[in-house]
């Protein structure tokens, strides 16, 4: 009679226990699926680099925390909207995957990640592509087809859809204001704190290495705020323009007018003045003309084109 009672109460309390496993699996998924996105970019992340950069994501959980924060915050507010978890995602995975892979090509061809200000670059940029021989590697086939894979589970076995309208798009409101502290916290002082200190196998001094070592996302983000520089302070239009007001343009005499030609020879050096004497003549000839035919001098910078 015990075991009986027993499993009655089980049996009775069943439906409920289900109902909430069932909650419990489908919004798991939602919010790992997240993560995996997250892992999927910041594979895609290091690039050319050592693979301690990978690693290192995960032994400051604040840098893969800020990295998957935005991903999971889009994907949730989608999923409210839509009402499809794999519809949600893919979308998802499509965007954020996309930027790392163009980050990802960015960094083998030029040492150089994708920032924010990029984007008023896209049409150059591609106009250029064509002039890299890129194709997708085994990295790449592996996100893809994580994310794929990922995107078929969703549709097959995570079929939760939120039926109260009013209560989705109040949730899918908070997600889209949750933004506005999730860019602040990116953009915030945690970039250059012991929490993000992911420096073992890259040099925090060379831009592009604290970019990688950061992850993805979170560094682009982070960027944002240096593609809107500020005015300095006490700076005014008014005074500026006052200032400049009291000088009046210089008059030329035709005869006396020249055209003003300037040459930048980007990642170019005078070998000769390093020492290199074997150098064959003709190889500088025309620099040493245009130098002797015009103003030149030397540009001392604080960087070493091409890495």
């Amino acid at each position: 009679m015990h075991t009986s009672s027993h499993q009655f109460i089980l049996f009775r309390h069943s439906p409920e226990r289900l109902k909430v496993l069932y909650y419990v699996w489908n919004w798991s998924f939602i919010i790992l699926s997240a993560a995996a996105v997250s892992a999927l970019s910041l594979l895609l992340a290091i690039g050319h680099y050592d693979w301690g950069v990978f690693w290192g994501y995960f032994r400051y959980p604040v840098i893969f925390a800020l990295n998957t924060l935005p991903i999971l915050l889009v994907e949730l507010f989608l999923f409210l909207i839509i009402g499809r978890a794999w519809i949600a995602y893919s979308a998802t995975a499509a965007f954020f995957l996309a930027a790392s892979i163009g980050n990802y090509f960015k960094l083998i061809c030029r040492d150089d990640p994708f920032i924010f200000d990029d984007l008023n670059l896209i049409g150059m940029a591609l106009e250029f592509a064509g002039k890299y021989e890129v194709s997708p590697d085994k990295r790449i086939a592996f996100c893809l087809g994580s994310a794929v894979l990922m995107g078929v589970f969703l549709a097959l076995f995570v079929r939760f859809r939120p039926k109260r309208r009013a209560v989705r798009f109040i949730a899918a409101a908070l997600c889209l204001a949750a933004l506005v502290p999730a860019y602040k916290l990116c953009t915030g002082g945690l970039y250059n704190s012991e929490k993000t200190d992911n420096f073992s196998v890259t040099n925090r001094l060379s831009s592009t290495q604290n970019y990688i070592s950061h992850g993805f996302v979170y560094p682009f983000i982070h960027s944002i705020a240096s593609a809107f520089p500020e005015k300095p302070r006490g700076y005014s239009d008014a005074i500026a323009e006052k200032l400049l007001s009291a000088f009046e343009d210089g008059k030329i005499a035709p005869e006396r007018r020249a055209n003003i030609i300037a040459i930048q020879l980007e990642a170019y050096s005078d070998l000769e003045e390093a020492g290199f004497s074997s150098i064959a003549p003709e190889v500088y000839a025309p620099l040493r003309r245009i130098c002797s035919e015009s103003l030149s001098g030397r540009l001392v910078t604080n960087i070493f084109a091409g890495g």
